[in-house]
């Protein structure tokens, strides 16, 4: 009787102590598990119509697979690009949800070609984010390479000015202000840097000239709050270098 009598008061602490659950309904996934899920259904329904396996790269870090290979699809277009933007189409899991894909320069061989589109976000670039298609020489799409980003922001209206940027990166690396031909010359590009988990800030990437910047660095600057976020090769930032396309 003194055990019985124990369990029920142990079992009413419980019933208080824990915090009821009832109420909370189904857990929320978070967004790169959804990502995950919708590539894979895509993932699924691209070997039913390639008809054969496909060989496929997905870091478990990233949402959509960086390379899909072995592909062998004929797709309806006048051209490779229209060709490739069926591909989106059908497959947009693969590529990042919502990512706006603008065509950069074509480059490949007689019997290969490859089109690489650089991702914008309203209009911005996306460093680092880009995606390409391998065709054949009867234009079939023969390969996906993938580094689009799910990004968001809330707003892309910048803080500081282009000058404003350029000055601070002058500040940090210890040169003189900038002349007003350098301000004239230098347009820091105001880009979108991706963020683990889907976010992303406002930034400008800005490449001071070689006299006070021999090792070719590419800066980022918060757009808002002015924040040095780092320098890196300018290479790895081929679309600061790039405004909706077009070469600076």
């Amino acid at each position: 009787m003194k055990r019985l009598a124990l369990q029920l008061l142990f079992a009413l602490l419980l019933t208080i102590c824990l915090p009821d659950r009832s109420f909370a309904g189904p857990a929320t996934a978070s967004p790169v598990v959804v990502l995950r899920a919708q590539a894979r259904t895509a993932l699924d329904d691209l070997r039913r119509a390639n008809g054969s396996s496909l060989s496929v790269h997905w870091p478990v870090y990233r949402a959509t697979p960086t390379m899909v290979r072995g592909l062998a699809l004929a797709l309806p277009g006048k051209d490779l690009a229209a060709r490739a933007r069926s591909f989106f189409a059908r497959y947009p899991a693969l590529v990042a949800s919502s990512a706006e894909l603008a065509l950069a320069s074509p480059r490949g061989t007689r019997t290969r070609r490859v089109l690489r589109f650089r991702q914008t976000y309203r209009g911005l670039p996306v460093l680092g984010a880009q995606v390409s298609v391998s065709f054949d020489s009867a234009g079939r799409i023969r390969a996906l390479h993938s580094k689009a980003a799910r990004v968001s922001l809330a707003s892309t209206t910048p803080a500081l000015t282009a000058a404003q940027a350029l000055a601070l990166v002058y500040r940090k690396i210890g040169a003189a202000p900038p002349s007003a031909r350098v301000i004239a010359r230098v347009v820091p590009t105001l880009a979108v840097l991706p963020q683990p988990g889907g976010k992303a800030r406002l930034v400008y990437a800005v490449t001071p000239p070689m006299e006070v910047n021999p090792l070719g660095l590419a800066h980022t600057v918060d757009a808002r709050s002015g924040a040095h976020l780092g320098a890196h090769r300018a290479v790895l930032f081929h679309a600061a270098r790039h405004r909706q396309g077009v070469r600076r």
